[in-house]
């Protein structure tokens, strides 16, 4: 579907699916360091990690990318739940002196969903707490639902391609 490796911008995608195992490594430290904003809270061992990862090369539902700047890998992007013309999304950052690229790589995720994934509606689920919601409405996004999940308060987000700023 699209080349493992690609560059929008000042950034390099780079699918999970080829990285080296010091870049698996490193995603899983900050998806474990993450939980709090995750649905699934629980510490994930590095033996689930890479056997998570294998799987990723068949399922068609999901793509991850960790991406760099400067050469250094600062974010890490997903889309999930991939259907006909939907999809979930979200990312977390590693590198916290990219806090200022948040911004600049959200509208080109964005971007890539609707313009290269071919998508017409584009949804998140965020921790009612997280920052990243007031992100998320600054492009257009929509409170579409609230959700508890153990004993968590979420809303769940959606962003139609004709309302993206």
């Amino acid at each position: 579907m699209f080349e493992d490796i690609f560059y929008i911008d000042d950034y390099k995608f780079k699918n999970y699916t080829i990285l080296d195992e010091d870049e698996k490594e490193l995603v899983l430290k900050h998806r474990n360091k993450n939980k709090q904003w995750m649905l699934n809270q629980d510490k994930i061992s590095l033996d689930s990690h890479l056997k998570w990862i294998d799987t990723l090369l068949s399922d068609k539902t999901k793509l991850y990318f960790l991406v760099f700047k400067d050469d250094k890998p600062f974010i890490s992007i997903s889309y999930h739940d991939i259907k006909e013309d939907e999809a979930y999304w979200g990312y977390f950052l590693i590198d916290e002196s990219y806090k200022s690229e948040v911004l600049k790589i959200e509208k080109i995720i964005i971007d890539f969903a609707f313009d290269s994934l071919k998508l017409e509606k584009l949804f998140c689920i965020n921790n009612k707490q997280n920052h990243v919601i007031q992100i998320h409405k600054f492009f257009g996004f929509k409170e579409i639902e609230e959700k508890t999940i153990n004993d968590t308060e979420y809303i769940v987000m959606q962003l139609n391609k004709g309302d993206r700023r």
